[in-house]
């Protein structure tokens, strides 16, 4: 901002020293002396920037922008600040906080603590504290009038044509250009008298307690009633104009007790929500001394930190907040409005910046928002601070820096830290234009990113963790392959807010039946198993271990009934990984569970391959990394199912072909579970997928007839790849995952049964029986150990400490001999059947991995990306 206003100034006097050169007399006088006004132009140009804060809270965004302009000003004196007195800065800091600093707060307590900042800040001996009353205020800043907006009562529905027309008819105001004015010109001599002593403070309050009394207060209540008919107070066109000519004087013959019940129904309600009228409260921002709009109004620069949660104030006000703002949309949270309002606040030339949440660069609810910043603004930078906990150590969110502006540019700067330097975080804006391609370090990720490009052509997010070759690797998956949606219906099972109506319906019985569905919940659902039964979920304080929904009588409609008792793919909307598992029963689904409905069930198998691979979780993280849950699981939101690029399969083998290649592919897969060698398999799969076998020529017409493959034809007698051998073999691989995971609980389940028995729990004080009521029941439950973690089976001895820091609860004695070593054989006796079982799960899984990383076409350097090896 100042930097822009040096080089054009610089710019002149260049110019103006080139016109001197060969110059005499009164040409040269009068370039000599434009050429002195430039050279101290700069002084005034930063002392008219104009910054504000619209959650300025404490006052600390404030205090950095006054070190930031005085610093500025000290510079255009050709002075270092390094080297200026300290009364030199104080003397700085105060010209620029009164001029140039502007704050908004809806805490009354906010305000006085930002003013105290600032004066604690700009506090210089023998001078009085600086007058601020005009600059930093009390308000809501998202509910407010335009001055233009007080010519027109907003529209509302009309029952005839009449009404309608008079809602069209304009109202005059000739007195507002005049009193917004003369209020400027109010605000230009406060600015002027220099804050020396208590007698210039005075004379300050003043000036600005008469410019309020005899220029603003009338049109602050005026707009102040426009603005109450969007919260419940009934008034019309005639009414507001009767009211406004009351205002303004213009008509008295308006019954006083008349007027006054609604102007207190209209004034009560502003004070209780705080409306704040931008223009009129600022008018030297928007208006000139003429009370013409300003050639560029606005703000130069807004900054800050808005808050971020759904609060009391937009969940109460919520209505007019969908009125006023297009970004209102969804669960929308509170700073996407900030951020819309601070916008449009800016001047033509000003910039933007804030410190918000990164979840609008992907969220639902932040889709209007983008839809708005793509169309009408510019951003020019956006640097992700996630991983930097020393920016903003008790922050809930995951913090981003976005700057922007409504000037045209070319490019958006991109940076992710990777790691908390915040040294470097100060030094990155001001080198961004020194990167003209992408670079990828241990620290950062930085790219220079087309601004054409910044949103998804499938998604629509801002992806900023796509850079580089992420970004290519991205792409090249999608190059080849069918979104989700276009194969296969997904909807979500209970949502949020209807979890309330749903929870009285949810119980616990001994057997389901026709009325009674198993219910899911998302740490029901792990890669390729479904965990219901074998532990207890949390149901509002109630432990139940077979938790059930009685659809007969829960609020579902017929739709969603038939949706539950359907097989499906169940994938979890919330969580620590990508996981899913097939729902061959019918479970019904609580929240933050999608279901995933197919109608070949080898299709669904290959689909539940490739949802559990180590690929399609990487394009998770780096797509939805902005979508993290503060604890550190990760949101699954339908749209990232629905836009998962499946690869396309081309269905042209012969059948005796495909039969007999598939064949051989189980047998391969037979021999790399006794051999760990995945050769065969491999040159299995590299030459199905290519380009050299002859395809089946009705099978060609098929598949050259269905829609979804009109920009995927196969010419007639050309060589084609047997994709669909691949696409059986994941099929084949994910079928014996589910398998295996079905041996594996049944083989636990056993085990703790049999345990239990033996050892005579007693029940807890919450309810909890048997292993659930014992302390370490997670390691006795896990005992085998989760080969996707690296873990270990846990050794016997481990295992009875733990049985034996219980005996209090446990009723068999466990010093008994016979005991002791009946439980040891069992326990042995099942890791014998389950150790074999682990490894066959492990080298199953990651050879279902190297398999879809083959499908997709991933070279070497490719896998290290997604396996973080890069």
């Amino acid at each position: 901002m100042v930097e822009e206003k040096r080089k054009k100034i610089s710019e002149k006097i260049n110019e103006l020293k080139g016109k001197l050169k060969g110059t005499k007399g009164l040409t040269r006088e009068s370039y000599e002396k434009e050429l002195r006004k430039v050279e101290g132009s700069l002084i005034d140009e930063i002392l008219s920037l104009k910054v504000l804060d619209p959650a300025m809270g404490s006052g600390h965004f404030l205090v950095e922008a006054i070190t930031f302009l005085a610093r500025a000003l000290i510079e255009a004196f050709g002075e270092s600040p390094e080297e200026t007195g300290e009364d030199e800065i104080r003397w700085a800091r105060r010209e620029v906080v009164e001029r140039c600093i502007f704050g908004v707060d809806l805490n009354p307590m906010a305000v006085e603590l930002a003013k105290l900042s600032l004066w604690l800040y700009t506090v210089a001996k023998g001078k009085p504290l600086n007058f601020l009353d005009h600059h930093l205020k009390c308000g809501n800043s998202l509910i407010g009038a335009k001055v233009e907006d007080l010519y027109h009562l907003p529209e509302k529905k009309k029952k005839n044509k009449d009404a309608a027309l008079s809602l069209s008819l304009p109202m005059e105001f000739p007195a507002l250009t005049i009193d917004l004015g003369l209020a400027v010109g109010d605000y230009l001599l406060i600015e002027k008298i220099a804050s020396e002593d208590v007698k210039d403070i005075k004379k300050k309050t003043e000036l600005y307690q008469n410019l309020n009394k005899e220029r603003i207060d009338k049109w602050r209540d005026i707009a102040n009633i426009w603005i109450s008919s969007f919260f419940g107070v009934k008034i019309d066109q005639k009414l507001y104009k009767a009211f406004s000519d009351y205002i303004l004087g213009k008509e008295e013959r308006i019954p006083k007790e008349w007027v006054e019940e609604y102007l207190n129904k209209a004034l009560n309600l502003a004070k209780e929500k705080n409306f704040f009228h931008w223009e009129l409260e600022f008018p030297e921002v928007f208006f000139d001394h003429h009370g013409k709009q300003l050639i560029t109004p606005g703000f130069d620069a807004v900054v800050g930190n808005p808050p971020y949660e759904r609060t009391k104030y937009l969940l109460q006000d919520q209505s007019a907040y969908d009125r006023f703002f297009k970004t209102a949309f969804g669960a929308y949270d509170i700073y996407v409005l900030f951020i819309e309002k601070s916008l449009s606040l800016i001047s033509s030339i000003g910039n933007f910046s804030f410190i918000v949440s990164n979840k609008f660069l992907i969220s639902d609810y932040g889709n209007k928002l983008r839809d708005m910043i793509c169309k009408d603004y510019n951003v020019t930078q956006l640097i992700d601070l996630t991983e930097c906990p020393s920016v903003f150590k008790d922050a809930l969110i995951s913090p981003l820096v976005i700057v922007a502006n409504k000037r045209k540019s070319d490019f958006v700067y991109i940076a992710v830290f990777k790691k908390d330097f915040p040294e470097e975080i100060s030094k990155l804006s001001d080198t961004f234009h020194q990167y003209i391609d992408c670079i990828e370090t241990e620290l950062v990720d930085i790219e220079r990113r087309p601004a054409k490009e910044l949103r998804h052509p499938e998604t629509g997010h801002f992806n900023i963790y796509l850079v580089g070759n992420k970004k290519r690797l991205e792409r090249k998956m999608y190059s080849n392959a069918l979104i989700l949606k276009k194969l296969m219906s997904i909807r979500t099972g209970v949502m949020g807010f209807e979890y309330w109506s749903f929870e009285p319906h949810i119980t616990e019985v001994g057997s389901p039946s026709s009325d009674y569905l198993k219910l899911l919940t998302p740490s029901l659902i792990d890669k390729y198993e479904i965990l219901w039964g074998t532990q207890p979920i949390d149901i509002y304080k109630h432990n139940l271990r077979y938790p059930v929904l009685n659809i007969r009588n829960a609020p579902i409609n017929n739709i969603t009934r038939e949706f539950f008792v359907s097989s499906k793919i169940v994938v979890r909307g919330t969580a620590r990984k990508l996981s899913a598992a097939l729902d061959t029963e019918g479970h019904a689904l609580l929240v933050a569970i999608h279901g995933i409905l197919y109608h070949s069930l080898t299709d669904a198998l290959f689909l539940l391959s490739l949802i559990n691979s180590r690929l399609l979780n990487w394009l998770h993280i780096i797509s939805y990394y902005s979508a993290r849950i503060p604890q550190g699981s990760l949101r699954y939101p339908i749209s990232f199912y629905e836009n998962l690029p499946i690869r396309r399969i081309a269905f042209v083998t012969p059948k005796e072909v495909q039969e007999k290649v598939l064949r051989d592919a189980k047998n391969h897969y037979k021999m790399y579970l006794e051999s760990a060698k995945p050769d065969a398999v491999f040159n299995l799969v590299e030459s199905s997928l290519m380009k050299e076998h002859k395809p089946d020529a009705e099978l060609v017409k098929k598949h050259n007839a269905d829609p979804l493959n009109k920009d995927w034809q196969i010419p007639e007698g050309i060589l084609w790849e047997q994709s669909d051998v691949v696409h059986d073999a994941l099929a084949f691989l994910a079928e014996q995952m589910i398998e295996m995971n079905k041996d594996k609980q049944r083989e636990i389940k056993g085990f703790l049964g049999w345990l239990e028995s033996q050892l005579k729990i007693q029940s807890g004080a919450d309810g909890n029986s048997g292993i659930e009521a014992l302390t370490g029941k997670t390691q006795i439950k896990n005992y085998l150990g989760d080969y996707q973690k690296g873990e270990e089976d846990l050794p016997f001895e481990e295992f009875w400490k733990i049985l034996e820091k219980n005996k209090t609860r446990i009723q068999t004695n466990l010093k008994a001999r016979d005991l002791y070593e009946n439980i040891k054989a069992e326990y042995e006796k099942s890791l014998s059947k389950l150790l074999p079982l682990k490894e066959k799960l492990h080298k199953t899984d990651w050879l279902i991995d190297q398999i879809v990383y083959k499908l997709y076409g991933l070279t070497e350097d490719e896998i290290k990306i997604v396996e973080g090896k890069s």
